[in-house]
């Protein structure tokens, strides 16, 4: 049920200028409560700046990650380019834009309506009934709302902010999966190296072997072993070399281009003790959001109040100039309205809870990766030793095999222990670059790492269009 009052006047054109002076005083004065009953301080941030200010990294961390040179090497700006000109890119960016004319049309409650139309009139009198098509003008300005326009409004703006959160959100992922495709590329083609050379020189032993069977002197069961592992050699290759295919179709898919063949192994990314993270600044966001739009659903109890002009030439029917001023008040929605307040009070928990979980699953997953960096540092040294070790055996069977005094199973055991302590080193160094690059795309670092820029404000994208 609503319940809807109305008083109306005619005025002349001074009258008209009355109201309209009126109407921008309206405009310019319509307020509306903050959450708390107190009123913004002048001094509050806008959600623009404050995302902006909440995804600048420490002076600390900036030094480490301008003291890497990594922005300023071939690989960094290869990085920045794939990121700036990946397509998911371009929809945060349109995400943006989006955000921000929403966030306008919230605005509009605040200034008048204006339009023109017309209207057919029918009367009757005592010849009959007359009709007619009169031209009306009219203006219309909400003065009171019960805070329900400005709640709108703040809500759109506090979106835009999250939805600059989510840009750097999916840049950092960007960057990470930039970083991923150039460490998995580099891995498989060291692994295919390895996979070449133990075929190699297992062809290299048979060979050997096949001579001196010649000779009368190895065995027949010597070349059956050589050839078994050898047919797992190749199976080797093939495993890897399907590892390399996989590689480069995803570093095209990233890059936009195949990989070249002088790609080598990232650097170590830069350590810092940042714990922030653009998607906790994005749910930050879009909990004051929530926060507002509960507010508004909850405004759609009070009142609405306003003034509208309307304007039809003298001579026609209701001629000349007309001011209305209007109250409507629904004194029930049938439970709309109260359903629509507990929607809005359940989102704004579930935002809470889902910003909750993340903050302990983004505290857990820096943690480990930082820790991984650590292990896997720790696992190059080992392995490196391995190598070492393993090569200097092989080198000892293989001198002791060419002059008769070891077999050839020794010899092949041997050259697979060091192919497998080679592929635990490539592994390892793999994996320690990975978790570096890891923790920086998870607090957001990884964007100064390599230069990326947050726009700071959607019109200037739509503006470059």
């Amino acid at each position: 049920m609503t319940t809807r009052f109305k008083t109306s006047s005619r005025f002349g054109l001074k009258g008209v200028v009355v109201i309209a002076f009126g109407f921008g005083l309206a405009a310019c004065n319509m307020t509306a409560p903050s959450i708390d009953g107190t009123s913004t301080p002048v001094a509050t941030l806008s959600p623009s700046e404050a995302v902006a200010l909440r995804l600048e990294v420490s002076p600390e961390a900036a030094a480490r990650l301008n003291a890497s040179g990594i922005s300023a090497s071939s690989f960094g700006r290869s990085v920045k380019d794939a990121v700036a000109a990946h397509p998911e890119l371009a929809r945060a960016q349109y995400s943006i834009v989006a955000g921000e004319a929403s966030r306008d049309g919230a605005g509009a409650y605040i200034r008048p309506q204006v339009s023109v139309g017309a209207e057919a009139i029918a009367a009757t009198s005592g010849s009959g009934i007359s009709t007619s098509a009169t031209p009306v003008f009219r203006v219309s300005q909400l003065l009171y709302d019960g805070g329900a326009g400005h709640y709108g409004t703040v809500a759109a703006d506090e979106r835009v902010a999250a939805a600059r959160a989510n840009y750097a959100q999916t840049a950092s992922a960007l960057a990470f999966r930039a970083v991923e495709a150039k460490i998995a590329y580099w891995n498989a083609s060291q692994l295919s190296r390895v996979a070449s050379e133990r075929l190699s020189v297992i062809n290299h032993f048979i060979e050997q072997v096949e001579e001196r069977l010649a000779s009368g002197v190895g065995t027949e069961s010597e070349i059956t072993l050589g050839r078994s592992r050898l047919a797992s050699a190749r199976a080797r290759r093939i495993e890897v070399q399907q590892q390399l295919a996989i590689a480069r179709a995803d570093h095209t898919e990233i890059f936009g281009v195949p990989p070249g063949s002088g790609g080598g192994l990232p650097p170590v990314a830069p350590v810092t003790n940042s714990t922030g993270s653009p998607r906790l600044v994005s749910l930050d966001f879009t909990v004051n959001s929530a926060l507002f739009a509960l507010e508004q659903a909850r405004a759609q109890r009070m009142p609405g109040i306003s003034l509208g002009l309307s304007a039809r030439p003298p001579g026609a029917l209701s001629g000349g100039v007309r001011a209305e001023l209007g109250v409507n008040y629904a004194l029930s929605s049938g439970g709309a309205r109260a359903a629509a307040i507990r929607e809005a009070e359940a989102t704004l928990n579930a935002i809470r809870a889902e910003r909750e979980g993340v903050s302990r699953q983004i505290g857990r997953s820096v943690a480990t990766a930082r820790s991984g960096t650590r292990a896997a540092r720790e696992r190059v040294t080992a392995a490196r030793l391995s190598v070492e070790a393993n090569s200097d055996a092989l080198t000892s069977i293989t001198d002791q095999f060419a002059i008769g005094r070891s077999d050839l199973t020794s010899v092949l055991d041997a050259q697979r222990d060091r192919s497998a302590a080679q592929e635990s080193l490539i592994i390892a160094r793999s994996e320690q670059v990975r978790q570096s690059y890891l923790a920086l795309s998870i607090t957001g670092e990884i964007l100064p790492l390599f230069g990326v820029q947050i726009p700071a404000l959607g019109a200037d994208l739509a503006a470059a269009e």
